[in-house]
């Protein structure tokens, strides 16, 4: 039998829909098939998922056309012809709302969502720690600040803009001054703020209010994949302030401190299933 997931959007989202997939395929003894489409097509991000050490039987893709027959008619015959004319198909109802019959296929599938909860896949956490590493050499720089953060008493902060402002769902900034000031509460001795952001000039701007009171760094290393590098450090820091992404969400699950504290948002589809019950949830 084979269990056959699309990739969709960016990092995170590739993320949540391998590790489903990889979680199914171990309970039902199934062949893991990744669909890689959207990527190869140049539709949306890049295909960050293979920078990891992830396994699967095979990578499947058919050629997506943007015109309106294409859309309407032949990229579907296409994907149907990739997974087979008998393999079923299943979409999710919501993203971050753990169906719990997903696990009652009895034949081949092609599974289209984002599955966005640790609930399909938290028993193999384990493995997924160890698979979700970087397959290649990581720059000097890099290396010492992992070892830095590794040491510290450390705290990610992510805050994503770009095209979050340009579509208007990005997090009101007060989120982070009321996950600043539960931490201070939480938190005994020294600590240090690693900032992260598609947009540190705005954070640089917004945060140097903190400046009298923490300590801050804005990491700065060479590096050939930015978003690679600044997600290994995240996840490698003591505890996380997220922003609503599942790059952070990723970064703060991957997390092995056993006392970390995550402080996430709650607003709009990041609700339901979608967080941990253990993390801090602060609405925004």
């Amino acid at each position: 039998m084979r269990v056959i997931v699309n990739l969709p959007g960016g990092f995170g989202n590739q993320l949540f829909a391998y590790a489903f997939g990889y979680a199914l395929s171990q309970r039902l003894q199934a062949e893991l098939y990744v669909d890689t489409s959207t990527q190869d097509n140049g539709i949306g991000r890049e295909l960050e998922l293979l920078n990891f050490n992830v396994e699967y039987v095979g990578r499947l893709s058919y050629v997506y056309k943007h015109n309106l027959i294409n859309r309407a008619v032949f990229n579907k015959l296409r994907r149907r012809n990739m997974i087979g004319w008998a393999t079923k198909m299943y979409c999710e109802s919501h993203p971050s709302i753990y169906e719990v019959e997903v696990s009652n296929i009895k034949s081949d599938t092609y599974f289209l969502g984002s599955w966005q909860s640790e609930k399909y896949f938290r028993e193999y956490r384990r493995k997924l720690l160890e698979m979700f590493q970087p397959k290649t050499e990581r720059s000097v720089s890099v290396k010492k600040i992992v070892e830095t953060v590794s040491e510290q008493n450390s705290v990610a902060l992510h805050v994503r803009r770009g095209d979050y402002v340009s579509i208007g769902c990005q997090v009101h900034m007060d989120f982070y001054d009321k996950a600043l000031q539960l931490l201070k509460e939480k938190l005994k001795g020294h600590w240090t703020l690693y900032v992260f952001s598609d947009d540190i000039t705005f954070c640089r701007r917004y945060f140097i209010k903190y400046l009298d009171n923490i300590s801050i760094v804005y990491p700065e290393y060479q590096s050939d994949n930015k978003t690679l590098d600044d997600f290994l450090i995240m996840s490698r820091c003591k505890h996380m302030i997220m922003a609503n992404s599942t790059y952070s969400w990723w970064a703060a699950w991957l997390n092995s401190n056993h006392e970390k504290i995550v402080i996430c948002p709650e607003l709009g589809m990041w609700t339901k299933d979608f967080y941990p019950n253990e993390w801090i949830k602060i609405k925004a």
